[in-house]
């Protein structure tokens, strides 16, 4: 089967759809097993029109793989079998995850018929436009760091309130004055934690004040043109805060 790659459509961040292509095989299990243990909704479709829901229950990399449960009627299955193309689609924390289904077979399970297919290759893993924004669990990390348009102010500090795949707030000092929106800031060096550090341009988008103005001003950001590696390492902090946020939530 071709390798389909989905035309990019108005919820998605208008960005470059190969950055959001995933090759690692680890990677891709981790997403997998994600979806197995959250026991999210796959939709299977073909190019016909035809579609059905379905449930990972079983990832399998020895065999190279996956496990499919479906409580669609054996009729909707053999038209979905009998498609050359098969596309799954689910979404993990507001993320959508998109892959070609290989080798689609019906196989009897220890619980009765289910689907099985190979261990996907590539996957895609799309940010929507309104993705979840995460806000950081830390209070060293994260922080930008560049200089003011003012040179008698020199190199700025700005704590990050929230983070996206599609940009950030930042928290400016309430002694300096913001800039209008629509002011491009180039040479920003973003240190997301110790080990990730990424260097990026920002669009200033809007300024609000917050809760307690003394606090200063809280600076909505977007980012410009962020590069392919700049893109995967921000996702897998978002991810990872995300993780961390869950298990925090837990022990409460």
């Amino acid at each position: 089967m071709p390798d389909a790659i989905p035309s990019p459509t108005a919820d998605l961040d208008p960005l470059d759809v190969g950055a959001f292509r995933l090759e690692a095989t680890l990677e891709i299990q981790a997403l997998l097993r994600e979806l197995q243990a959250q026991r999210s909704a796959l939709t299977l479709s073909t190019p016909e029109g035809d579609s059905c829901k379905a449930t990972l229950v079983e990832v399998d990399p020895r065999r190279g793989v996956i496990d499919l449960d479906s409580s669609a009627s054996h009729e909707r299955l053999r038209t979905l079998l009998a498609s050359a193309e098969v596309q799954a689609q689910a979404f993990l924390d507001n993320i959508r995850l998109q892959f070609d289904v290989e080798g689609l077979v019906l196989v009897q399970g220890s619980a009765g018929p289910m689907l099985q297919a190979n261990l996907p290759r590539p996957l895609y893993r799309f940010q929507r436009r309104q993705a979840y924004r995460v806000q950081p669990t830390g209070s060293a990390y994260p922080f930008a760091k560049f200089e003011h348009h003012d040179p008698a102010v020199g190199l700025l500090r700005l704590r990050v309130l929230d983070v996206s795949i599609g940009g950030l707030a930042l928290l400016l000092p309430p002694q300096l004055q913001a800039q209008e929106p629509g002011t491009l800031i180039e040479q920003v060096r973003l240190e997301l934690d110790r080990d990730t550090r990424l260097e990026t341009s920002l669009r200033l988008q809007h300024v609000s004040s917050l809760q307690v103005p003394a606090e200063g001003l809280q600076l909505g950001c977007a980012f410009v043109q962020l590069p392919p590696l700049a893109l995967r390492d921000l996702q897998r902090f978002i991810d990872q805060t995300q993780k961390r946020r869950r298990l925090l939530q837990r022990k409460l």
